[in-house]
């Protein structure tokens, strides 16, 4: 079994997704994810992790909402909940569609940041 094999169903069985391709070679892989999945960035990155490979930056087209706590803005991805400071083009407050980069974190622990790149009102 090929790296690219092991991770791609590594991806696949990740609750919520409805399918996965993956390209070690070119250090690259797409999920595609059910409507109303539940399935983190986090999740395909600890496959990664776990095939011995080093994810890398991801891309996402999320679903969510922004908010301001303590001065720091937040986009909070629906519907797994998970949170990311902003940083980049801040979206006003409430629903909105952003595309943008999460780096993983060196530590595995450290908070994740995401960099909008745009988005769009829901």
């Amino acid at each position: 079994m090929t790296c690219a094999h092991a991770v791609s169903e590594g991806f696949k069985k990740v609750e919520g997704v409805e399918s996965a391709e993956i390209g070690l070679t070119r250090g690259h892989g797409t999920a595609k994810l059910k409507a109303g999945n539940r399935a983190g960035v986090e999740d395909f990155w600890k496959v990664v992790w776990g095939n011995g490979n080093k994810p890398k930056e991801t891309r996402v087209v999320a679903n969510g909402e922004v908010m301001e706590r303590s001065g720091r803005w937040y986009f909070q991805m629906t519907p797994d909940g998970a949170e990311y400071p902003i940083e980049g083009q801040r979206p006003p407050a409430g629903r909105v569609e952003v595309t943008g980069v999460l780096q993983p974190p060196k530590d595995k622990k450290s908070v994740v940041p995401l960099q909008v790149e745009s988005w769009k009102p829901m």
